[in-house]
């Protein structure tokens, strides 16, 4: 009988720890997934969180780019304009020159002197000769010829700067000189050439001499001027006074 109390008790304690225990377990069980489920969403915050501040500083970065990108946009876009203004300026002032000039020229045209005394043999504008090979040419006569000597010496009819001094088809030997305003001078058929590409020269310089190379009818200057690469009547730039027509 005191055995079977003894037994009851045993079991009831037994059962009263058992019972203790798995509250124990359960309690540290369920407190040991409540943490692990915070700490996940703690992650999860951190991750959004952190994800959040990398965007920012994206966003921060961009910023910070795309206002360097419109400060650097605004700078070149002032050189361009200063470029643009400089050369629009530097464009004015040349036209500004050149229409100064072509204003002297057209004011005074009897700038140009006589390149030697003699007689014109040929005027500007249509003409028919018969050249030293014996051949007809009709055209337009680009100039006026003046009838000298052989050898005779070619003054510069205005100052200038050689142009170009060689040969040239039909002129035979030739210079021609550049001078202000737009106005070309040409000496063709020389027999000699005394200067060279890009010499300077005043009004009545020696430049050459009177021959009859390239397609010639005889000794003479054969005088033209162009202004602005046109053929124009040389009598209208000639000093009236320097004219030798006999």
């Amino acid at each position: 009988m005191i055995l079977t109390s003894k037994h009851r008790i045993i079991k009831v304690v037994i059962l009263v720890i058992a019972t203790i225990s798995f509250c124990i377990f359960t309690y540290y069980r369920t407190m040991a997934l409540e943490n692990a489920e915070k700490a996940s969403i703690d992650k999860e915050k951190k991750v959004e969180y952190s994800s959040s501040e990398k965007n920012n500083s994206i966003k921060k970065v961009n910023k910070n780019e795309e206002s360097k990108i419109n400060e650097k946009e605004k700078e070149t876009s002032g050189i361009k304009n200063n470029d643009n203004n400089s050369q629009g300026k530097t464009k004015n002032k040349e036209v500004s020159i050149k229409d100064k000039e072509a204003e002297v020229v057209n004011q005074n045209l009897a700038i140009l002197a006589l390149p030697a005394n003699g007689r014109i043999s040929s005027f500007f504008g249509y003409r028919k000769v018969k050249l030293n090979d014996g051949t007809i040419e009709a055209g337009i006569h680009k100039g006026i010829d003046i009838a000298v000597p052989l050898g005779t010496k070619i003054g510069a009819a205005m100052k200038g700067q050689v142009e170009f001094a060689g040969v040239q088809e039909g002129y035979g030997n030739v210079i021609i000189l550049k001078h202000l305003g737009g106005l070309e001078t040409v000496y063709g058929h020389c027999s000699k050439i005394e200067v060279k590409n890009g010499d300077i020269v005043s009004t009545g310089n020696e430049i050459g001499k009177a021959g009859s190379t390239g397609r010639s009818t005889g000794p003479h200057i054969h005088f033209e001027v162009r202004y602005n690469g046109t053929a124009v009547d040389p009598l209208k730039y000639l000093n009236n006074n320097s004219v030798y027509n006999k």
